[in-house]
């Protein structure tokens, strides 16, 4: 699964939350026997938690930053998909890092010369103006000028959708390509 694919996020969480677990187990275990079966710390075995410890600190914010994000129903992204024409793209779950914070984007969808996408309120401290200049900023360092359109929620943005304007006057195939291969280099 790669990264803008619908479940990437979800799997990535998975993954993570795994690795911590296994380390967490791993560092307990080695602690476990240094100190109950063997009666000291100063055993060579106490390596095995200290070298896991800073890999299982890694993985538990790693864990962390994506735990709060909701995802878009699995049925909600089918019929977005089914909006999609030819020489559009739909992207899915993409996080990304300002010098301020980091923000999640649950959908992009990326058509012609305009760029649709959900703000999440409340999941980072940057406001709907900082996301949208974010956005815009990515946007523009591609080298094209696109409307960026920003939605409440799924329902918005299915309307803002099945509402935008199809221009069809050239062939945008290369700039949506661009414009989508961007954002997931941008993304974290």
């Amino acid at each position: 699964m790669n990264k803008g694919e619908y479940g990437y996020l979800q799997k990535y969480r998975k993954d993570e939350l795994k690795k911590t677990l296994l380390l967490g187990l791993v560092i307990l275990t080695g602690a476990l026997i240094c100190v109950a079966v063997l009666k000291t710390t100063k055993h060579i075995i106490i390596l095995i938690p200290i070298l896991a410890s800073l890999p299982f600190a890694k993985s538990l914010v790693n864990w962390f930053m994506v735990a709060k994000y909701q995802f878009v129903s699995k049925e909600d992204y089918e019929k977005l998909k089914d909006l999609l024409e030819e020489d559009e793209t739909l992207l899915a779950e993409l996080t990304f890092v300002t010098q301020e914070s980091m923000f999640y984007l649950p959908i992009i969808y990326i058509c012609e010369d305009q760029i649709f996408y959900i703000y999440e309120k409340g999941l980072t401290k940057l406001t709907r103006e900082l996301i949208n200049q974010e956005v815009t900023d990515l946007m523009n360092r591609t080298g094209y000028s696109c409307n960026v359109v920003l939605c409440d929620d799924y329902k918005d943005l299915v309307e803002k959708i099945k509402k935008r304007i199809k221009k069809k006057d050239k062939d945008y195939s290369k700039t949506v390509s661009n414009l989508s291969q961007r954002f997931l280099n941008q993304s974290v």
